[in-house]
């Protein structure tokens, strides 16, 4: 009668011991740093993507993208991502993985400025600022398009990566001085983030 709630405890300790013991080694350290801002920050984007809305975070609201208006966002992001799947990427010249990224933001006022960032996971890699999104269609159907590169993976045969996107949304007029990289989205100074899930990209043969 009591084997069932004992191997129900039993497996909640090992979970609670297993994140004590990530939390205490990605700490390394006493004091805060910019690693554990980041470590937070994915804690947040993990929340919002599991839970299907907005969690707030250092000043800025993470939300998941593909998600019909999520509670505490006042539109959505669309992308052309098959996010249970994967995305094919081409090399590039310079030994990226480039592939094009098409999104619809929907809601948002006329003024609103779009980024888009991206980072290598498995490890996790900063994120890195895209080029300029650009029409892509009419004029008036609002959708854009931006290219996405990844650094390749080393050796002769390069394993699929793991990345994840995010498109910035700029209510305020967009600050002069955004880095091109860093750790935690909150850096890039959007009003918000909406995030993909993880993604595999691999090179296309």
């Amino acid at each position: 009668m009591t084997l069932l709630p004992l191997a129900s405890m039993i497996r909640r300790c090992a979970v609670a011991l297993v994140m004590a013991l990530v939390v205490a080694g990605c700490g390394g350290g006493s004091g805060s740093s910019g690693f554990d801002a980041a470590f937070s920050e994915n804690g947040a984007i993990m929340q919002a993507l599991a839970e299907s809305h907005c969690v707030a975070h250092a000043g800025l609201s993470i939300c998941p993208a593909d998600v019909a208006t999520p509670p505490g966002a006042p539109g959505a992001v669309e992308t052309g991502l098959d996010q249970a799947g994967s995305v094919a990427c081409a090399p590039s010249t310079d030994g990226a993985c480039s592939f094009s990224l098409p999104f619809m933001p929907l809601g948002f006022p006329s003024n609103a400025a779009f980024r888009v960032v991206s980072r290598s996971v498995g490890p996790l890699r900063p994120w890195r600022m895209g080029a300029l999104p650009m029409p892509n269609g009419p004029p008036d159907s609002g959708d854009l398009e931006v290219p996405v590169n990844f650094p390749a993976a080393g050796g002769d045969r390069p394993a699929p990566l793991h990345v994840q996107i995010a498109v910035l949304v700029y209510l305020k007029p967009l600050p002069s001085n955004v880095p091109s990289m860093a750790d935690g989205l909150a850096s890039f100074d959007a009003d918000f983030a909406f995030v993909t899930q993880q993604l595999t990209a691999g090179v296309q043969p």
